[in-house]
């Protein structure tokens, strides 16, 4: 072999693996920063969608219970931006899902699918096409749907969560390649001796570089956990402040949370973490700043003065980090402003570079994610004691028992009726307190009461025939509503509505009353007006006679329009003593002229021995 041959084979070798050193990382690179903007910019964004169509099911859910409690038309207008809201959110999920797989599509389209059931049910009772009572006998199939959807949007969620275990996996296997595919080209590279120890250096350079990969890998994965775990806005951005931090090896890190990007809204310093940060609470004008700059562009910037991170903020940084370079990262979500995440370097520490700055913006879309979670979070948590408010406003006094019958809610209203504080209630049997006793002071079983009985059965009762005791022992009237709390089937308690109706018994009875007395006065009036009516015609009729026979006739006649009978008859003791004689008769029922009865014992012998009217 020729000293040129000798020379070019390690020559060529190391220029082989210099190559390789160059090019194996960089494809391995680029296959891998691929796969994490797919787990990235497809999965998370996918899961995040998951997670919000959940959350706005769940809120469609209470609107609609909470409907069929109040009546109120506000949760129809609720029901109507949740659907629109879900509607969209599942337009942008099925493009991400195809994108991922055939797995988290087919789920997807499941998802789809076993909700349009449950969509159709709230859809008929929010439109009137359903009645509260129709929509309650339909509650379990509605639950079921509703159980069906949830079912698909966790299995949509763990086909997403396999699709970037995979991608991890994926990940970690072509890293592990380009490692020893790297050793291997080193080992290659040593046997030019001239050159080992420059490869030498070039490996542990690309080492160090992997090195600093991985650990901030780690850390975003950490990073990742501890903003999963955040519930509120706050814990949020002050964990995002200190990952910052702990990533980039900064100096300091601060959020700036943006109030309202309108004219006149702010930006205020949320969180803080490390030192040389400006003032926890510090507000300056959003519109023409630095930061909104960045924001729009959507990308993070290397400021190499902290003068440059804004004419409003620098005095606040000149005094408290002097000659420090910052980084800038938007907060976006969904096309929303978030705000900004700005971490600060001294000036005995190395400038931000274009690493770190891709390895922060990955910590921003995390921190994205993560507070539109919580925002979200917070969202539902206002709308909840929102709904609260509004139960413990009304006048209608609203109770909750549970399956065993005892009070697990009671309002203000039905606290103040039956003379208790909301706490002396909570946790005790319902109808030992208020209702064990009858009227009359008898015992009261449950077993025998229509509201237990129809809720314990699942049904639902309305009525106004019972009454229940307050707590200093009286007892008040009222009017009720009972309906069933169904959930998987079973029933789990009730939903007690009532009302004191002690007024309106009180009214109801005087105009009973009234009423009666009016009758009586209109039947007395009516009936000395026949009386008098039939003495005039009488009387004019015993005027105008000619024979006895005849006026006889017309006194029982008189008799029957004088008291409305139905007959009437005139008779005489004749002249033995012994018998009445019928002369005359008017109507129906009566006996014929000219009958004989006797006169011992008859009606007609008290008659006359009393001389007195008799009522028989």
């Amino acid at each position: 072999m020729t000293p040129r041959r000798r020379t070019f084979i390690p020559l060529a070798l190391v220029l082989v693996s210099l190559a390789s050193l160059i090019l194996v990382p960089f494809l391995v690179q680029r296959s891998v920063d691929e796969l994490r903007r797919e787990i990235t910019h497809v999965a998370e964004p996918a899961r995040a969608l998951v997670t919000e169509i959940q959350l706005v099911l769940a809120l469609e859910v209470a609107g609609a219970r909470a409907f069929l409690l109040t009546g109120d038309s506000r949760y129809a207008v609720a029901h109507e931006a949740a659907r629109v809201a879900r509607t969209q959110a599942i337009a942008r999920l099925l493009p991400l899902t195809r994108r991922l797989g055939p797995r988290p599509h087919g789920a997807a389209v499941e998802l789809v699918d076993a909700l349009r059931p449950a969509d159709a049910g709230l859809d008929s009772l929010f439109a009137g096409r359903l009645s509260a009572a129709q929509y309650v006998e339909r509650l379990s199939g509605q639950q079921a749907s509703f159980e069906r959807a949830t079912a698909s949007a966790v299995h949509l969620d763990r086909e997403i969560g396999r699709e970037v275990a995979e991608r991890l996996e994926l990940i970690r296997v072509r890293e592990r390649f380009g490692t020893v595919l790297t050793a291997l080209l080193v080992l290659l590279a040593s046997v030019a001796a001239l050159l080992v120890a420059h490869l030498g250096r070039e490996y542990r350079l690309l080492a160090a570089r992997r090195d600093a990969q991985a650990r901030r890998q780690e850390a975003l994965r950490g990073a990742a956990e501890a903003l999963s775990a955040a519930t509120s806005v706050p814990e949020a951005v002050r964990t995002i402040a200190e990952r910052a931090v702990s990533l980039t090896r900064a100096r300091g890190a601060y959020v700036e949370r943006l109030e309202a990007p309108a004219p006149g809204g702010e930006m205020e310093v949320v969180a803080v973490a490390g030192d040389g940060v400006p003032p926890l609470g510090t507000r300056v004008p959003y519109p023409g700043s630095l930061s909104a700059e960045i924001i729009g562009s959507g990308e993070a910037t290397v400021m190499m003065e902290v003068g440059a991170i804004g004419e409003r903020m620098a005095p606040y940084l000149r005094e408290t980090c002097r000659g420090c370079s910052g980084l800038v990262v938007p907060l976006t979500s969904e096309g929303s402003v978030l705000g900004a995440l700005v971490l600060l370097r001294g000036a005995e520490q190395r400038r931000f570079t274009a690493d770190e700055a891709a390895s922060v913006r990955g910590l921003a879309d995390l921190a994205s994610a993560a507070l539109r979670r919580v925002l979200l979070l917070e969202q539902i948590d206002r709308e909840r004691r929102s709904r609260l408010a509004l139960l413990q406003s009304t006048e209608e006094a609203i109770c909750e028992v549970d399956a065993e019958g005892r009070f697990t809610f009671v309002n203000r209203a039905a606290a103040r009726i039956l003379g208790y504080a909301p706490e002396e209630m909570l946790g005790r049997d319902a109808h030992a307190l208020v209702h064990a006793t009858r009227p009359d002071g008898s015992p009261y079983p449950v077993q025998e009461c229509p509201i237990s009985r129809a809720a314990l059965a699942g049904r639902s009762v309305r009525a106004d025939t019972e009454m229940l005791w307050r707590k200093d022992g009286t007892l008040f009237p009222v009017e009720y509503s009972s309906s069933p709390i169904i959930a998987d089937g079973e029933v789990r308690g009730a939903v007690v509505v009532f009302t004191d109706i002690t007024e309106r018994k009180r009214i109801e009875a005087e105009r009973a009353a009234l009423l009666a007395r009016e009758r009586e006065a209109r039947g007395e009036a009516e009936r000395r007006a026949r009386e008098e009516e039939a003495l005039r015609r009488a009387t004019e009729a015993m005027t105008a006679a000619y024979t006895v026979e005849e006026t006889l006739r017309r006194i029982a006649e008189s008799a029957l329009d004088a008291t409305a009978a139905d007959g009437a008859f005139v008779e005489r003791l004749d002249e033995t003593q012994r018998w009445l004689v019928v002369l005359a008769a008017a109507g129906e029922l009566t006996p014929k002229v000219g009958t004989r009865l006797p006169y011992e014992r008859s009606f007609g012998e008290r008659v006359i021995e009393r001389g007195e009217p008799l009522v028989i």
